[in-house]
């Protein structure tokens, strides 16, 4: 009996976790929140963005704006705060549609295990948008 109570509290407690998390494109709205987020990965792993944090400063609010508004960020979101983001670049012809770019992918390290963005929406969402290709 206790460690059926056991498994079902830690069940519960994945699924609360779980649902704190959102995955969504991001806007121009989130443009200050993204450069924050976005500076923070490049020091700590600059060649996984391929830009230094001189030429990251450089970027204007508007300027991330207009590449957010493209469409192609995804944010993970912990209780509405931006904790981390990739980038998702679905491939654009009828024959390639169900393929897809991803990256780069960042949540920073300090935050704690239990809310670090999980790869499971990147997957997901990917996978959804696969759906949805090859039904059209």
């Amino acid at each position: 009996m206790l460690k059926s109570t056991k498994l079902c509290f830690l069940y519960l407690t994945k699924s609360l976790i779980t649902l704190a998390f959102s995955f969504r494109k991001l806007t121009s709205d989130h443009a200050i929140e993204w450069q924050t987020l976005k500076l923070e990965g490049i020091e700590d792993f600059p060649l996984g963005f391929l830009i230094t944090p001189e030429e990251a400063l450089k970027t204007t609010k508007d300027r991330a704006g207009t590449i957010l508004n493209f469409g192609t960020t995804r944010g993970v979101f912990y209780h509405n705060t931006l904790v981390g983001f990739c980038g998702y670049r679905p491939e654009l012809f009828e024959r390639t549609r169900h393929r897809a770019h991803v990256g780069p992918f960042f949540c920073p390290i300090k935050i704690p295990r239990d809310r670090r963005c999980p790869v499971s929406y990147v997957r997901r969402y990917s996978r959804s948008a696969r759906r949805q290709s090859r039904a059209t």
